[in-house]
């Protein structure tokens, strides 16, 4: 039973909605925050600074593709469910944000701009992930609006019906 769970979570294929994909991003978050107490305890037991971690690309490099395993997939599914309300470059600026390191990383100023200016223009990706609406909320949109229809057709048979039958017998 976790290991189908499991697996839902690191896959791919499929959809996810708003609720589940925000559910799902604060679990990586909740995780995420022993992983950091054990790495810095970690640091601090073999006597090494934990300013070593920042000073250290290779490091936070190899940390972020082992969280990036788990946010990937989930960022995928999301953008599934968006259907075409978040187009592919977009959202390939999005993924490409995240696969590039912090502006504070590079020595460059121009490398420094490009990553700034990166992390502005992801903003509209990011808040169409967060907040937009998906598939699965049209489809119960449309679920509903159905269902209401029915009611609505269903209940003008049942006017005219005691409408003909009143005038039929008086």
């Amino acid at each position: 039973m976790v290991s189908s769970r499991f697996q839902r979570f690191i896959s791919f294929r499929g959809e996810i909605g708003r609720d589940d994909f925000l559910r799902a991003t604060l679990v990586l978050f909740l995780a995420s925050i022993p992983i950091a107490f054990v790495s810095t305890g970690w640091l601090i037991i073999n006597d090494l600074d934990p300013s070593v971690f920042e000073e250290n690309v290779v490091l936070k490099t190899l940390l972020s593709l082992a969280v990036l395993r788990f946010t990937l997939p989930l960022n995928f599914k999301r953008w599934h469910d968006l259907g075409p309300r978040l187009s592919k470059f977009w959202f390939g600026l999005y993924l490409l944000s995240i696969l590039i390191p912090s502006y504070n990383d590079f020595d460059n100023p121009g490398y420094r701009a490009f990553a700034s200016a990166l992390a502005l223009l992801t903003l509209y990706p990011a808040f169409k992930l967060i907040f937009c609406p998906g598939n699965k909320y049209y489809r119960v949109q449309s679920q509903k609006q159905e269902i209401i229809a029915a009611n609505i057709i269903v209940e003008e048979s049942y006017n005219s019906r005691s409408i003909r039958g009143d005038s039929s017998r008086e």
